[in-house]
């Protein structure tokens, strides 16, 4: 719910958005690296809850959510077109289908398209070093260590609130997921600036929100 307090437990039965979401996020990895973006920091926010607790009981299941994923296109992925035979790899190619090969035909920059097999080959490599993190102002600094990871990108889920929209600037944000509704200004300007013109990756970046968010900046952009 977009009101609760900070002992609501999540449900652990992730919603088909959020996994739709982190699918997206996967396939974005992968399409960088084919384009040769390997050593560049990719990130995603899902900002939910403003409460800490709340934060850290998303993390989990979210983690749990990611690893089990990660280990079925580790043991599938070279399986050629037997790999969809395996349920995460083909949600993962549906969510490819829907969202990104729709944009196939499109020239943005001049950037290479990549069919399904060169994504599920690159898939595993792509994905192995995502790691799923809460970020708020206690563990910013710690959580977010572009610095530490120059020479190969991190690449990171972060989980946050506050802190995620009001000022905090995540690296090659590409996937954005969020719940949580504001109805002031200065919040929505300072939310929109999470995409703007990304050179070489423009084309993988998604917003994912509710029609009452997407609303209010339609009319903020208005205004």
């Amino acid at each position: 719910p977009e009101k609760h307090k900070k002992d609501f437990v999540p449900d652990t039965e992730i919603p088909l958005s959020l996994r739709e979401a982190i699918a997206a996020f996967f396939i974005a990895n992968a399409i960088r690296d084919l384009r040769g973006q390997k050593t560049k920091h990719r990130s995603m926010l899902i900002n939910i809850s403003r409460f800490i607790d709340v934060q850290e009981r998303i993390r989990k299941i979210v983690d749990s959510y990611v690893r089990e994923l990660q280990r079925e296109i580790k043991n599938y992925y070279a399986l050629g077109d037997d790999a969809l035979k395996h349920e995460g790899i083909a949600f993962v190619k549906d969510v490819y289908d829907r969202y990104f090969l729709p944009l196939s035909d499109t020239a943005l920059d001049g950037e290479k398209r990549f069919l399904w097999n060169q994504i599920q080959y690159a898939l595993h490599e792509a994905v192995a070093p995502i790691v799923v993190r809460t970020v708020n102002g206690g563990n910013a600094a710690k959580s977010l260590n572009y610095d530490e990871c120059e020479e190969e990108g991190l690449r990171i889920i972060a989980i946050g609130g506050f802190s995620l929209s009001r000022g905090l600037t995540l690296e090659g944000l590409c996937t954005s997921y969020f719940h949580r509704n504001s109805k002031m200004y200065d919040t929505l300007m300072q939310m929109g600036r999470w995409f703007g013109y990304r050179a070489h990756y423009a084309d993988v970046c998604q917003v994912w929100m509710n029609e009452t968010s997407a609303e209010w900046y339609e009319y903020i952009s208005e205004a």
